[in-house]
């Protein structure tokens, strides 16, 4: 799945203690928004590139909650293993993976089982599988709930990972547990439909997962699994810290000749290079603040506007219409909205971008000048610099 910030704004409702985007196919990490770099400890893996063409391969993107211990295994790009203990002294371990459509699901399964701490410690894998199971359940699964799913195709990789499932006593959640009580699809494009994504634990560890849930997002053709362990989901509560620039008339000569050094163009290449040399002139001469607030529960930023609310509001009413009556139109309906929807936030943001970059360009004076900067700003959430990479 590509990554881009709105694909992480569902975060601003969930708060989840951990979150894992395999597949990023980005090669950096730039600006990633205040509530996660205030709230999360960012381990990072940057995708790579075989060849000037075409986009990056891998790449993964882990936040882990500030007040949680935890130890992070990440040698290959295909997964990431966490074994962590909570303020309450919860140990747990987290697998987060994905395989390839090339691969085998069912080895990466049995390869990441055999990477586990121990058998005492509760093991969540989660991922993209790339196979399909249908309805198809485990045979040690014959005291638990039936499972459920609307994606009733089973493939032959299906078979093999459940076959995998069986041999280690790994339980499919997906389907079996209240919020996903009917098996939701986790893919959609306009080829069709599926289940391909999946939370799998052992059999003695399932009563400490008490809740599964398809989160209702569509930023990527691969929907958010939420998984509860030992508690209830998450809600929304807390509050972030934004830093702002607070203008002092006294320190304007000051400032100037800050920039003056810092050798700000008339005509700067890119709109980042003037948001880094005003931060740095405004760090220089003390006019940067911190300011307190709530952050909102949706996507929010200049481009962001009514127009792509109500784009948004209509996939979202095209996807609960498919999920109640799944056939090829409803699919098909939900998936040119969406397509939709993804165009109209990238032309948005460009249109923007343009806006910006022609004003700050033709500012006739510092007023002017200042407009444009501030809405550069609100634009985007900033960031503060604690990412932790692959090497650290």
């Amino acid at each position: 799945m590509s990554l881009t910030f709105e694909k992480l704004a569902y975060i601003y409702k969930t708060e989840p203690n951990f979150f894992a985007y395999i597949e990023t196919w980005k090669t950096e990490y730039k600006n990633l928004p205040n509530y996660i770099t205030s709230q999360y400890n960012i381990i990072i893996s940057p995708a790579t590139r075989t060849s000037i063409f075409g986009r990056a391969r891998g790449g993964i993107l882990l936040g882990i909650k500030k007040d949680i211990s935890y130890d992070v295994n990440l040698t290959e790009d295909t997964h990431v293993k966490i074994t962590f203990t909570t303020k309450l002294n919860t140990r747990g371990q987290l697998i987060f993976a994905y395989c390839p459509p090339t691969d085998n699901p069912a080895e990466l399964l049995e390869k990441l089982y055999s990477i586990r701490r121990d058998e005492n410690t509760p093991t969540l894998i989660i991922g993209d599988f790339n196979c399909r199971i249908g309805e198809n359940d485990v045979t040690t699964a014959c005291n638990l709930k039936t499972r459920k799913s609307k994606d009733q195709t089973t493939n032959t990789k299906g078979i093999q990972f459940l076959d995998t499932c069986n041999e280690n006593d790994l339980i499919c959640l997906n389907g079996r547990l209240p919020g996903d009580n009917l098996g939701e699809f986790t893919y959609g494009s306009n080829l069709g439909s599926t289940v391909i994504d999946y939370a799998i634990v052992n059999l003695k560890n399932i009563p400490s997962i008490t809740n599964l849930e398809v989160l209702d997002w569509h930023e990527s053709d691969h929907l958010p699994l939420l998984v509860s362990l030992n508690g209830k989901r998450p809600k929304h509560g807390s509050t972030e810290t934004l830093e702002l620039i607070k203008w002092n008339p006294e320190k304007k000569r000051h400032f100037q000749k800050s920039l003056s050094e810092l050798h700000l163009t008339s005509e700067p290449k890119t709109l980042q290079e003037v948001i880094t040399t005003v931060n740095a002139a405004a760090e220089i001469n003390h006019l940067k603040i911190e300011k307190y607030i709530t952050p909102p529960n949706t996507i929010s930023g200049a481009w962001f506007d009514s127009e792509l609310k109500s784009i948004r509001k209509m996939t979202q009413k095209l996807y609960k219409n498919f999920t109640q009556s799944p056939c090829q139109n409803t699919r098909e309906l939900y998936t040119e909205e969406k397509k939709k929807y993804k165009i109209a936030i990238k032309m948005k943001k460009k249109k923007l971008h343009d806006q910006i970059v022609h004003e700050i360009n033709n500012a006739s004076n510092s007023t002017d000048f200042w407009k444009a900067v501030k809405k550069c700003r609100n634009s985007r959430p900033t960031s503060t610099s604690n990412n932790i990479t692959k090497n650290q």
